[in-house]
């Protein structure tokens, strides 16, 4: 459950780099849903010995998981004091990914490449 000061997340609330504070549920959602799809189409190299392979995030498997993410949002727990400390100094949550197997099939792809004996 979410915690709402009125209608909106507490000030100082942020996901990553995104600010949520003083944001709806749902906007939140909106915006985490919005960063998901930019960081899945975000570019990655992958090094290895003199291997380099080009790809994105989300086509190594790795997602943001807004879902899980919403729920780390400040929650029932809520006190006068945790909203001044959130008002002062913020509260940052730590984004929640979907990791799946396409991570470990380019790893192990990659490893393949460079595995060979000498």
């Amino acid at each position: 459950m979410l915690l709402l000061v009125g209608r909106e997340l507490p000030p100082g609330v942020q996901v990553a780099d995104i600010s949520l504070g003083h944001l709806t549920a749902a906007d939140a959602k909106a915006r985490l849903t919005d960063y998901a799809q930019q960081l899945a189409e975000q570019k990655v190299e992958l090094h290895a010995a003199d291997a380099v392979v080009q790809t994105t995030v989300g086509k190594l498997g790795i997602a943001l998981d807004v879902e899980q993410t919403m729920a780390a949002l400040p929650n029932s727990e809520w006190s006068p004091i945790n909203l001044l400390i959130d008002l002062v100094q913020g509260r940052r949550i730590e984004p929640r990914l979907r990791v799946d197997a396409r991570l470990a099939e380019s790893l192990a792809a990659l490893a393949d490449n460079i595995d060979a004996p000498a």
